[in-house]
């Protein structure tokens, strides 16, 4: 029973950590991670104009951060792409605010309206693109496809 469990343990981490060695993913990956590593106007919890829910997002700030980092790097993407998802989704709804008078009457008072319609579609086109790297991994040069290669040298 033991030998099951760690057996069904060590196939759920083989199947987040796998990626083929895909060589376009790379830059995909380098982007991406730059422009949520360093966003214009500030990490997600300075988005918002209510002082406390901008400090109760404060976590999400440097999980933003986080996530970013281990994508540039192709450390268990699979991962880290969910909260990167809801970041953009965030972003996406801050630039379409200031362009969309429903969208800003809607959020007006939870969020800085900033940026505008067009970098909302960058940031829809960037969960895009995180959607295909779920599908399939971190591509090369990357540390998930080190693992990826190590335990497939590992003899069982």
């Amino acid at each position: 029973m033991n030998k099951k469990k760690r057996g069904a343990r060590e196939d759920w981490m083989k199947q987040l950590i796998y990626t083929q060695d895909i060589a376009w993913m790379v830059p995909t990956r380098l982007v991406i991670g730059s422009a949520l590593m360093f966003p214009v106007g500030g990490t997600v919890d300075r988005l918002f104009s209510d002082e406390i829910t901008a400090l109760l997002l404060t976590p999400l700030g440097y999980l933003e951060l986080l996530c970013a980092a281990m994508l540039i790097i192709g450390f268990t993407v699979r991962l880290v792409i969910y909260p990167l998802i809801l970041a953009c989704l965030i972003r996406v709804a801050v630039n379409a605010s200031s362009s969309t008078p429903w969208l800003f009457d809607l959020l007006d008072g939870y969020i800085h309206p900033g940026g505008n319609w067009a970098s909302g579609v960058m940031y829809v086109g960037m969960i895009a693109l995180m959607i295909d790297i779920l599908r399939t991994g971190a591509g090369r040069w990357s540390l998930d496809l080190w693992l990826t290669n190590r335990s497939e040298a590992t003899p069982r």
